[in-house]
């Protein structure tokens, strides 16, 4: 089934093998690709299992989860943006970039929450990265899988950002994903050992402590991402491909982005697009503004290729603030679940459909034992406009506010209910045959592994 209208967001429904985007799109966009962390994987008695195959949807560019790999790739740098890395562990900073301006330009502060570039430099990226660099660390998760003579194992490596002096690392939640152990290398070349305290799977986030000694940590400042503007200058400090610890710069290029490219599926809202080259190995490294305060985590990217092609996604450090409590604390933070996926109604899909109302979300899937199914919302099918498909229209539900506010999009749900626990009811205002009723849902925790169908 094809559309030529509107996109579908499934990012309350967490069954990763149903995308109805995918057949909805007629034009040409990027497909969104979202792998599980790169890793090596080494010679064992079995077969080596294939490497992961990425989830695709057609109906968005393409998100990378940006967990790294031990097997080494070439760096691609941003198109126009300066990149400084730091080579062999060493306070030596190599500059390049890839157009033929001068990269000998830095940061300085300008108005609040805004940073400039001036001629006379105050603040310089060098300047920056030495100041941060000691409070980044390198993180390699060992994933095994298997059992016996048929197990296997591999080597995911990503970043981390030192929160105290106790050993409190918060990184993405993809990059420690079903570990079985984690080792953290500190910025002098150091390794020591790891293990998980808390995790939020539905934000992507999670809080690591490791053993090392108090007086090797260096905590990062947290600012605040409530300030930052389009245009801003960042800088991002990570472990592209398993390489040594790299810094790039680039500016704020859009703010509250929403992907759905979590490893849970959930759509991840409020992103801040930086350009910025970030890479595989980069995720859960900090995004900086040129006083060198952590504003965001970065986490993934769209590209059309496995790779930086300019768009790069941080979650604003505000909301990384808002769960550091239960992440140390050792919780695993509970996003609640409805289990729709929908399609968010423009003035074009509802003349082409003769929908009864101009803004909404046309529910277009319901998971089975789901919140939504026990409540008994209904899906809608969509004919093929192009008459390649012998479907026939069906609309179902359309959803138009959730307690009283409205609802023109799966991301408002989601972000209401981010303010909800399992176990809560909420009442969803629908559209059902033309006329208004209103449906009590009582809100499940989102499901650990994909249910199906």
């Amino acid at each position: 089934m094809k559309m030529d209208t509107g996109k579908l967001t499934s990012e309350d429904a967490p069954n990763s093998s149903y995308h109805p985007a995918s057949e909805q799109e007629t034009r040409y966009v990027p497909v969104m690709y979202t792998p599980q962390p790169y890793s090596y994987v080494p010679p064992a008695i079995a077969p080596t299992p294939a490497a992961p195959q990425p989830r695709k949807r057609s109906s968005v560019v393409m998100p990378v989860l940006l967990a790294g790999t031990l097997a080494l790739g070439a760096v691609l740098g941003g198109a126009g943006a300066e990149v400084v890395m730091l080579a062999n562990n060493s306070n030596t900073l190599t500059t390049t970039a890839s157009t033929s301006t001068a990269t000998s330009e830095g940061l300085v502060t300008g108005t609040t929450g805004s940073n400039t570039i001036a001629d006379n430099n105050t603040i310089t990226i060098g300047s920056v990265y030495a100041k941060v660099s000691p409070s980044v660390v390198q993180i390699t998760s060992v994933i095994g899988s298997g059992n016996g003579r048929f197990s296997s194992s591999g080597v995911a490596t990503g970043t981390g950002i030192i929160l105290d002096t106790d050993g409190n690392i918060v990184t993405n939640y993809h990059v420690i994903q079903n570990a079985t152990s984690l080792k953290i290398e500190l910025s002098d070349g150091s390794t020591y050992e790891a293990t998980v305290v808390g995790t939020a799977p539905q934000d992507d986030l999670a809080v690591i402590k490791t053993s090392a000694p108090s007086n090797l940590l260096t905590p990062a400042t947290l600012g605040s991402s409530a300030a930052v503007r389009v245009g801003d200058e960042v800088i991002a400090i990570g472990y592209p491909y398993g390489l040594d610890q790299s810094v790039t710069s680039g500016i704020v290029s859009g703010l509250n982005r929403t992907d759905s490219g979590s490893s849970t599926s959930r759509s991840l809202s409020g992103l801040i697009q930086v350009d910025a080259a970030i890479n595989p190995g980069n995720s859960g490294g900090p995004l900086l503004n040129s006083e060198g305060e952590v504003i965001g985590i970065n986490t993934m990217i769209e590209s059309p290729v496995e790779g930086f092609t300019g768009v790069g996604l941080s979650i604003p450090i505000d909301h990384v603030k808002s769960l550091l409590g239960q992440l140390k604390g050792g919780s695993e933070v509970e996003r609640p679940w409805i289990g729709i996926a929908g399609l968010e109604i423009t003035s074009e899909l509802q003349s082409q459909y003769n929908l009864p109302v101009s803004s909404g979300i046309l529910v277009m899937d319901v998971t089975a034992n789901s919140p939504a199914a026990n409540a008994g919302l209904q899906p809608s099918t969509l004919a093929d406009p192009s008459g390649q498909s012998t479907a026939t229209t069906t609309i179902g539900d359309i959803i138009t506010a959730i307690d009283g506010q409205k609802a023109a999009a799966v991301s408002d749900l989601s972000n209401y209910l981010n303010n909800k626990q399992p176990g809560d009811k909420v009442t969803l205002t629908i559209m059902r045959d033309g006329a208004q009723q209103q449906v009590s849902i009582t809100l499940q925790a989102w499901p650990t592994t994909a249910p199906s169908n």
